[in-house]
This record gives C-alpha cells, structure tokens and sequence, in this order.
C-alpha cells in the first residue's frame, strides 16, 4: 500500500490530471458500449412498425441518444472530478457514478417495458411517497443486474487503466465518435422532417428513449423567428385498435336499439312531480345508480358512448376515419341506424359526426326537442319488422333554459313526451324487441361547482329496458360510465363474443365488477370512485374531492399507475 501510495506522488498534480483525463475517455467508451447494451430494451419495446424510414430512425436514435447520454453524464460529473489531482480516487468515484448511472437506466427500462413511462421528478415524487412500493411493478431482477453492473464497471476499470499505456493508433476513436455525433446529428434531423410532413410512423417514436427531446419543426422553425413559438402541434399517435379482431356470433332475431340522450339531466334533477314517467320506467327497469360522466362537454360524453375509448383517441380516430366497432358491427349485421338530434349553439350535424362517427346521411336534424321526439317517433313509426334498426334520439333544449323555474317546466314537458315515443313502440309491436337505454350526455347547467370534477353534475341518470322483460325494478349500485355502452350493446344485442378489453375501456353493464372508480382523463388524470374523486396533476400531486372541498392527499402509485394501463390499452 505504501509503495503504491508513494508512486502516485511521483506524479505532479497536472500529470495526475492529464492521466484521470485519458483514463476517463476510455472508461466512457466503454460504457457507452454498457448503455448501448441496456438501451435495447428500449428498442425492442418502442412501438412496433413496419416502416424502414422508422426502424432507421429508431436505431439511429438508439445510437445517437443513449451514447448521448453516457457523454453528457462524463461532461457534466466525470470530467469535472478530474481536476481532485488524485487519479486514484477518480477512477473510484467513476466507478460508483457509472454504477448509479446504469442502475438508473436499468430501473427507467423495466418501468417503460411495463407501463411505457420513464423516470421524471413527478414519477420520482409519487414513487418515493409510496413508501410501500405496491405498484404492481416487479423489479427483483435488480438483485442481478446490479452485482453484473458493478462486474461490468470493475472490469472497464482495468481495461481503461490499461489502455493507458498503449500508444495504438487513435484513428478508431476519431471514427467511433464520428459515428455517433453523425447518429444524434441525423435522429434530429430525421425527427423534423417527421414533424414538419406529420408522419406519424417516426414522430410516435419521440418518448422511446428516456430523457429524449427530439427537435420538431416547429420548435426549429419558432428558434429561428419562422414561426410563432405558440403554433400548435397536431401529431398522431399510433394505436392498435381494436386489439384482437371483432367476432360475432349473432342467430335468431335482430333487436332494435333506441337511445335517448335528455341532455342537461343530472340525477338529482329527477323529482315525481317533474319527471313522473322517467321515474315510472325506472320502477320498470334495470336502473344504474352510480352512473358519471367521465367528461364536462357534451361532445366528448358522446364520443365515449359510441366508441367506448377515453379522449386521446379522438384525433386519431377522426384522422384514420376510424367507426366505433358497434357501428361497423350494425353495417355488418344489416341494421338502419339513425340520429335524430335537437340542435343548439354547441350542438350539429358536424359534431355528432365527430362525436360519434355517423355519417351525414344517417343525421336528422330537428330546431327542438319537440319536434326532435316527433321525427323520432315517425322513424320508429315507419320501421318494418324484416330489418333490425338503431334509432338515437339527442335532446338539448334543457340547455336553453334561463333560470331553474324554467329548468323544471321544460323538464316536465320532455318528461311527458317521451311518453308518447315508448308508445309508438308499443303500437307498432316493437317495444318487447328492441333495447331502451334512456341517460344524459351532460349534466344540469344549473348545478354549479369549483371543483375539477363536478360530482353532482356528472352524476347522470342511466335506465335500460332490455328486449323481452318488463317490471324489472332493479337498482344497480355499482360504478358505471358512458365507456359500459358500447361494450353492453355489443355483447348483448349485436351477440360479439370478442372480449370488450379488446375495444372499449368500459364492461358488459349485465357484468359489472366492483370496480373502484373509472378514469377520466380531461382535463387531467382524474379516478372517479363511488364517494369521492381523486384527481392527479401534471405536477405529480393529488386531490382528493368530496362533499365541494379539495384536499390535497398522498399520491397512490399503484392506483395511478392501473389508471395510466387503463388509458394507454390502446397504444402501440
């Protein structure tokens, strides 16, 4: 020890220096190879595409940005500890920073194979507030993988002192780093041609690796005054939907579908006096007591009860031109489907459209509610009973009310209409064959809240009358959404067997679970349970909303993380 101690102070403190430089090129060589290594579960994960311009992107990426990241990492902490003028403890203090540095990669890596995130502050935050680690993560390989790390550091060690004392050709080196400054250089490159030309088979890429923030055209063009820095992005995800091929099994006679949308009802809003009939039907029906709108608009509650799927599926639906798989499935089995709408200042032909994926020539629009349930009831009037039909009824004038006084008259005056639709029914020997599903695609205009989640507003009813039973009166306690509808009438009306996982976030409503809440997530990540609310910010923090006050609580990861599965089922 003496000797070896009496050595290193042969050498002065610039040539200890000089030394714990060159050591420190190579030592990150090396573990530029050891990123490289990791960095395949990144690769091997990302999303899947047959396109060759995205697979070049992907492995240019992969070469570009995890040596990127060793480099950065020797620039900012490595190169700095050169100048302690001991190359003894440099090499030690390397050895411990590369140690961490790979077992932070390793940790990022299993989190982005599971629930296809990465390690941020706000993932850090909630992680080591769950002090428990019940995520449902499972992360026992580390007891391997960071014994074989530390082998790994130890033996570049040796190398790298080593390679000291060669004076081999450098040719290799100046080649080596040409080649990956040329792959960073190309990945960006590639990534605003991507972005600039929306094409979405390489822009999808842009969050495979961790810590990678690839230029887009518009944060290139904004950096040199082109553009507004302001302008809107508008990239498309990729997706696989539905996730297993659509399957029916349909025999015996078609049913006939009716829904009823009375837009502006919340479930408080029932009272005998003003809604009688509605009350009456639910005395003779399948009633869901816990029944929430995941979303404030109009709009976005109707895409969710045709298509099943949360929000961020929208604009890529609508670019794809994607149809909700119970309407291909109605094409298919040979159903007339038709929407018959009341239109208002947020509500037309081109947002059901959107909304719901019909097409123009299957809307009918009508100045109000009144002539709405009309129209209606001569399109059930005129049905033979040769075809099964899809009969939507969209009701808003509740919106165009004033006051509450005003709120309740018009409420009553549907209350009393709808009436007559259930017995044209009735008339035409329809009602025993066809479903009825009766519910609101916005709450009261006239229940106010601060809250992120208007509890009381988006509590909506939900009544169903199913084909061949009548004077069910039963009451359904447990958790439901606008997400259940799709999933309830292709399994139980259009006869699809495919499980509804493969295609909607919601459940068959004849097999609820208990489920503990559903999620939502507009304007964020918000898990709605049958007493309470938790929402979740970009920040990483957490409320808890329940009886109009917020109460900022303790994130739980695993909840957060079930609800991040749940919202991604879609996503390549």
């Amino acid at each position: 020890m003496s000797d070896s101690v009496n050595y290193l102070k042969n050498f002065s403190y610039k040539e200890q220096v000089s030394r714990s430089s060159l050591w420190g090129h190579h030592f990150l060589f090396l573990n530029v190879l050891l990123s490289l290594l990791i960095g395949l579960t990144y690769v091997y994960a990302a999303p899947s595409t047959d396109s060759f311009a995205a697979f070049f992107y992907l492995i240019v990426t992969w070469m570009g940005h995890m040596g990127f990241l060793a480099f950065v990492t020797y620039l900012i902490i490595l190169f700095p500890l050169t100048f302690i003028g001991n190359f003894r403890y440099y090499r030690v203090f390397s050895v411990i920073i590369a140690i961490l540095f790979h077992s932070i990669l390793l940790f990022d890596a299993k989190l982005y194979l599971n629930v296809k995130i990465h390690l941020s502050l706000t993932a850090l935050n909630l992680i080591f507030r769950e002090l428990d680690f019940n995520t449902g993560l499972n992360y026992n390989f580390l007891f391997i993988a960071i014994p074989i790390v530390i082998a790994f550091e130890l033996l570049f060690a040796k190398l790298a002192t080593k390679n000291l004392y060669r004076n081999g050709s450098k040719k290799w080196v100046k080649i080596t780093s040409l080649v990956f400054i040329a792959a960073f250089v190309s990945s960006h490159c590639i990534h605003i041609w991507a972005d600039a030309t929306r094409y979405d088979k390489i822009t999808i890429l842009r969050s495979a690796f961790p810590a990678h923030y690839p230029m887009t055209a518009k944060s290139f063009l904004s950096s040199h005054g082109w553009i507004e820095g302001s302008a809107k992005s508008n990239n498309i995800s990729a997706i696989d939907y539905p996730l297993q091929p659509i399957v029916s099994n349909a025999s015996g006679k078609p049913q006939n579908i009716v829904t009823i949308f009375i837009n502006g009802l919340s479930y408080d809003s029932q009272d005998p006096k003003i809604t009688p009939y509605l009350l009456s039907l639910k005395q003779q029906s399948e009633s869901y007591e816990q029944h929430y709108l995941p979303y404030k608009l109009l709009k976005d509650n109707l895409f969710a009860s045709s298509y099943g799927v949360p929000l961020l599926y929208k604009d890529t639906f609508l670019n794809r031109n994607i149809q909700p798989v119970i309407f291909r499935e109605m094409a298919a089995q040979e159903y007339i489907s038709r929407f018959v709408i009341s239109q208002s200042s947020d509500l037309d032909p081109s947002v059901i459209e959107k909304a719901t994926g019909a097409r123009a020539n299957q809307i009918i629009t009508a100045v109000d509610d009144n002539e709405t349930l009309n129209k209606a009831a001569q399109q059930i009037a005129d049905w033979d009973h040769d075809r099964p039909y899809s009969t939507t009824v969209v009701l808003s004038d509740l919106f165009k009310t004033k006051n509450k006084n005003d709120y309740d008259w018009q409420l009553k005056i549907l209350d009393s209409r709808i009436v007559d639709l259930f017995n044209v029914l009735k008339i035409n020997d329809h009602y025993d064959d066809t479903m009825i599903i009766v519910t609101s695609a916005a709450g009261s205009p006239f229940i106010k809240s601060d809250l992120t989640f208007n509890r009381d507003c988006q509590h909506v009813p939900l009544i169903i009358k199913w084909p061949g039973s009548d004077n069910m009166s039963v009451a359904v306690n447990k958790l439901s959404s606008p997400f259940d509808l799709p999933a309830t009438v292709a399994t139980e009306i259009l006869q699809v067997t495919t499980a509804p996982a493969d295609y909607s976030l919601g459940e068959n409503l004849k097999e609820l679970s208990d489920r503990r809440f559903i999620v939502s997530d507009e304007p964020e990540i918000i898990l709605i349970g049958s007493k309470d609310t938790t929402v979740y910010s970009d920040e990483g923090s957490a409320l808890i909303e329940d009886n109009g006050k917020a109460l900022r609580i303790r994130p739980n990861l695993e909840n957060l993380i079930r609800a991040m599965r749940t919202l991604n089922r879609f996503k390549e």
